[in-house]
């Protein structure tokens, strides 16, 4: 993440792919949008990266950094709306939840968005975890865990 002096909506990610096995530098990709502020912003899936930025889903290749699809989040009308969204990528589907907003899924490959769940889907913690084809997240503000098939 590039920092900037006029704070954090003026810093841009960057993306940076290696080899580990050849142990060499493969891609980069600079100033792909503001940063989403969290420790997990990167998820990969099926030889695909996914990064949240701004108010947007990322999807890349990884082994040569093209961007495959870019889409909006629906309803996110400022960036800080997904500011600390998390990822999940399980089953061809993408997951992304919004504080405040529903909990959406994008097609890994195309990134149409396959369905949503009401806002009470937003969680505290922001972390989805999926088991068993069910994807886990505690609701917001009620303190409850919530499943989703």
């Amino acid at each position: 993440m590039y920092r900037h002096a006029d704070g954090p909506f003026a810093a841009r990610h960057s993306l940076h792919a290696y080899n580990l096995k050849t142990d060499t530098f493969l891609w980069q990709i600079d100033s792909i949008g503001i940063p989403a502020n969290n420790m997990r912003r990167v998820e990969v899936y099926n030889d695909k990266v996914y990064m949240p930025a701004e108010w947007r889903v990322h999807c890349f290749d990884a082994f040569t950094g093209e961007k495959i699809w870019e889409k909006d989040m629906p309803n996110s009308v400022q960036q800080i709306d997904f500011a600390d969204s998390r990822l999940l990528a399980v089953k061809d589907e993408v997951m992304a939840n919004a504080p405040g907003k529903k909990l959406y899924s994008f097609n890994a490959s195309t990134g149409n968005l396959l369905w949503s769940v009401n806002p009470y889907t937003a969680t505290a913690n922001r972390d989805l975890l999926e088991y068993n084809g069910v994807i886990y997240l505690s609701s917001s503000g009620n303190g409850l865990l919530v499943g989703i098939d």
